[in-house]
């Protein structure tokens, strides 16, 4: 049997259940889990599965940009069974394959659609890539280059089989930065448990300032807007430029994000929207981590603006499912 797993096979398994995981198993005689701990959600046995079934058909791809021609890579994949009905998946790649971005939008959903055929209970899938990159201090370090979250009604109203994989990826929130043909890094999706707070929470009260405007140009990514943050100096009061390509609502935004701790004055926004005016921008989203002035907000009204400040920006986190410790 041709041990390589392969997008055509995971469509067989999703569209023949004759041919499924556990059937596959069972006929081989080395199945020790049991249909019936998967439909009741035994978390144990549902990790179990998994880890067996991408031992059989493990991500593998074809990398032809490196000496010596084709060669195959496969990948390294960590499952983390959040509950019954939610799982967290990180595929680590070992060799840099971002030169072909087909590669890894047919990747991950290779991961989503052999995960949504075996787990009766998943409800929501949380997917990211991971690449290996250096820091500006030489140390090598996981880099994400592509997050999504992948729910189970979305996912059961598509036909996998007739679209390619990035069209598949289009109908989820999904957070990725191509620039050139390269991924950048970006802020993967993480399972929120409102009952725990790790250390790799987002508090934003300390967040580095220029880590804030990443974060929230992730956000614009995840709401379907294209977003690019400005070079640190000289942004002539722009954190971030988002372009939303909706007919009607579209147009050029002008981003200023400022973590503060203290109430923020109308002349931020009275700058912010001399910017907007400045460079033609349909409108202008001042975020911040505090809150604004009452003056703030009679001075946006009936104006181009949008203010966000921390209880908006924790909501829509939340909604976006980006890892959060509101404070």
């Amino acid at each position: 049997m041709n041990n390589r797993y392969s997008r055509n096979s995971a469509k067989q398994l999703l569209v023949n259940p004759a041919l499924s995981f556990l059937d596959i198993f069972k006929k081989e005689k080395t199945a020790e889990i049991s249909l019936e701990s998967l439909e009741s959600g035994d978390e144990k046995a549902i990790l179990e599965c998994i880890q067996k079934y991408f031992n059989k058909f493990p991500i593998a791809i074809h990398v032809t940009s490196v000496p010596g021609g084709n060669t195959r890579v496969e990948t390294n994949c960590n499952f983390n069974v959040n509950n019954s009905s939610t799982i967290s998946v990180k595929l680590n790649f070992p060799e840099l394959i971002t030169d072909n971005p087909s590669v890894v939008y047919s990747s991950l959903v290779d991961v989503i659609i052999g995960i949504f055929s075996i787990v009766p209970t998943l409800k929501k899938l949380y997917a990211s890539m991971y690449i290996p990159r250096i820091n500006q201090k030489g140390h090598e370090y996981q880099a994400c280059v592509i997050s999504t979250i992948i729910d189970v009604d979305t996912y059961n109203d598509i036909v996998v089989e007739n679209i390619d994989a990035k069209t598949l990826l289009s109908n989820f929130p999904c957070v990725y930065k191509l620039n050139n043909n390269i991924y950048e890094d970006v802020t993967p999706y993480s399972f929120l448990n409102i009952n725990k707070k790790t250390s790799k929470e987002i508090d934003l009260d300390t967040i580095d300032p220029i880590r804030f405007e990443s974060l929230f140009a992730d956000l614009l990514l995840a709401m379907g807007i294209k977003a690019k943050t400005t070079k640190i100096t000289n942004d002539g009061g722009i954190d971030i430029v988002g372009i939303n390509e909706e007919s009607i609502v579209g147009g050029k935004y002008i981003v200023q994000c400022k973590r503060y701790k203290s109430t923020i004055s109308s002349g931020h926004i009275r700058d912010l929207y001399g910017v907007v005016m400045h460079e033609r921008a349909n409108k202008g989203i001042f975020v911040t981590t505090s809150d604004f002035s009452n003056e703030c907000i009679k001075f946006a009204q009936d104006k181009p603006l949008e203010l966000i400040n921390r209880e908006k920006l924790i909501n829509l986190l939340q909604k976006y499912d980006l890892n959060l410790n509101s404070g």
